[in-house]
């Protein structure tokens, strides 16, 4: 299966436009973000450091039916700033395990991958 890491799409996409980090940073300024942002660990973890801000993203899932018997889900990442979204995986459901984990042995895979992903994107790497 095709995957798409969060921590190089969102790198790539900051390194395409710099200006997005400009935006953080005012918006980090002016204290735009809710206060979840301000207390998350990461964040604090960072704080001390302003050459380093931590872009918020958020991890979006939805199901797209195509025929009448079948459907894809899509997992995509996506910054707060930019709104820009990356396409990180796309699971058939009729190629889904049918085990009886309701496709639970499909998708742990990617979740993890996807977790240490922003493990990655938490420690800077």
């Amino acid at each position: 299966m095709m995957v798409n890491h969060p921590h190089e799409v969102l790198d790539k996409e900051m390194q395409q436009t710099p200006k997005v980090i400009a935006e953080l940073r005012d918006q980090i300024a002016t204290r735009s973000f809710p206060d979840a942002y301000f207390d998350h660990p990461v964040v604090k973890q960072y704080e001390a450091e302003p050459m380093r801000p931590v872009m918020p993203c958020a991890l979006f899932l939805d199901g797209v039916p195509f025929t009448k018997r079948d459907g894809l889900l899509g997992i995509v990442v996506y910054s707060l700033i930019s709104f820009k979204r990356h396409l990180l995986a796309v699971f058939r459901k009729s190629n889904m395990c049918k085990c009886g984990c309701r496709g639970w042995c499909s998708l742990w895979p990617v979740f993890d991958l996807i977790r240490w992903s922003f493990a990655q994107l938490a420690r800077g790497s």
